[in-house]
């Protein structure tokens, strides 16, 4: 079992068709999900099936829980729902996921913070990705906390991502570009 807190994920895609994914939205009902392409795109890195092209996700047979928490507020634009993070976060954890992604990028945040090391004590494996601020930024939440494992991308020639955040609280470099 892993877990992901993203956008939604449509399991119509062709990589996501058949994979054993169990999905949960946790937007405030009072607005419209945002829409399924990131939360799908890291799905599909993550359990989707063998192609035609060869590619298929790092653990195609694994089951995937996966929490939506991204929605469109009232100018349009795609926001991340705090509450529904959390919420999200408790429901991986009492389903037993052991590995949760999460997509997300922001300031430092008391409550984040603590979600974090609620996570951790419940054995919980964060990762995060470091943001995409450009690497003179300052560091992106929940990645630079220490009970997370941070993420930078990198591009299939193996280069690192121009937009990405860099830093001493980067772990690992993974494909995200393209």
């Amino acid at each position: 079992r892993i877990g992901m807190i993203d956008g939604a994920v449509d399991v119509r895609n062709p990589a996501l068709r058949g994979q054993n994914i169990v999905y949960r939205s946790f937007h405030d009902k009072t607005r419209n999900p945002a829409t399924s392409d990131h939360g799908t795109a890291i799905a599909a890195l993550l359990i989707g099936k063998p192609m035609r092209n060869g590619w298929s996700g790092l653990l195609p047979g694994a089951q995937l829980f996966a929490a939506s928490m991204f929605e469109i507020d009232r100018q349009d634009q795609v926001v991340g729902n705090s509450g529904g993070l959390l919420k999200a976060l408790d429901w991986l954890a009492e389903n037993n996921v052991k590995v949760v992604n999460i997509s997300v990028a922001g300031a430092d945040n008391k409550m984040f913070r603590n979600a974090t090391k609620f996570a951790r004590k419940k054995g919980v494996i964060l990762v995060a990705s470091v943001g995409n601020w450009g690497y003179k930024k300052k560091p992106a939440y929940p990645a630079a906390y220490p009970d997370v494992v941070a993420v930078t991308a990198i591009s299939g020639k193996r280069k690192i991502y121009s937009m990405a955040n860099q830093g001493k609280y980067v772990d690992f470099s993974a494909p995200g570009v393209g």
